[in-house]
């Protein structure tokens, strides 16, 4: 016995549209069917649009708080920054302890400077040791009172007045010998020693250095102070100037 298939009928739905003004009212149709095509395409859509706001949410969640987020490179920037501050602030200490250290030396060095220039300064005692300053026979000696002759003891000590350069060394024909000593400062000054001298030219000496010795009782030795060519008298000269 042969089956006899029904076809089933689609619903249809009528849809008109009537206008408020004298135009003619239209109607379309709807079925089952399309309406459940327009319901499936509005579906669709809408999982598009789903998945595209939360493909967007997503990235900007990765760009934010991400492995290389702004969250996580700011945070690195702010620890680099604390780090950079620590850094700076060492640096700070370290400068202004350089700062201390190098004043501290300019200090020093100027120091050094005055003491130098003191010790150029030939307002030293020439004579360690018994010595008394006489008047001397000599022509020379007796008209310039600014020539000091001094009577010495045995193993008395002659030495620089000041620290200086000796510039010459030579054989004196009424002392024994002759020490000359540029104190570059625009001071010299010139011994006359008994004996062979310990220094020669050349050589630096520091103020109170043994030029030389006397051996017997009433050796002289004589002493003078130029500046800047000039017989000075050596009493007359001041630790400053």
């Amino acid at each position: 016995m042969e089956k006899k298939t029904r076809k089933r009928n689609a619903t249809r739905f009528s849809v008109m549209l009537i206008p408020d003004t004298t135009e003619a009212a239209k109607s379309f149709e709807l079925t089952f069917d399309r309406i459940i095509r327009i319901l499936i395409g509005l579906l669709a859509l809408l999982i598009v649009l789903v998945s595209l706001f939360l493909s967007i949410v997503l990235k900007n969640y990765r760009l934010i708080h991400g492995d290389t987020g702004y969250m996580k490179q700011i945070e690195k920037l702010k620890q680099e920054n604390e780090l950079l501050l620590k850094e700076k602030e060492v640096l700070s200490n370290q400068l202004l302890t350089l700062s201390e250290i190098i004043e501290e030396k300019q200090s020093e060095e100027r120091e050094k400077i005055e003491e130098a220039k003191a010790e150029a300064i030939p307002n030293g005692n020439p004579i360690e040791g018994k010595a008394a300053k006489i008047q001397e026979d000599n022509e020379e000696i007796r008209t310039n009172p600014n020539r000091i002759v001094f009577l010495t003891m045995a193993n008395t000590s002659i030495l620089a007045a000041a620290a200086g350069v000796v510039t010459d060394v030579h054989e004196d024909a009424d002392y024994g010998n002759y020490v000359e000593i540029d104190h570059r400062n625009g001071y010299r000054t010139v011994y006359r020693i008994p004996y062979e001298p310990r220094v020669s030219i050349g050589d630096f000496v520091k103020k109170g250095e043994v030029l030389g010795m006397t051996k017997y009782n009433g050796d002289k030795a004589t002493y003078e102070v130029m500046k800047d060519g000039v017989l000075v008298s050596p009493d007359s000269i001041e630790p400053n100037q």
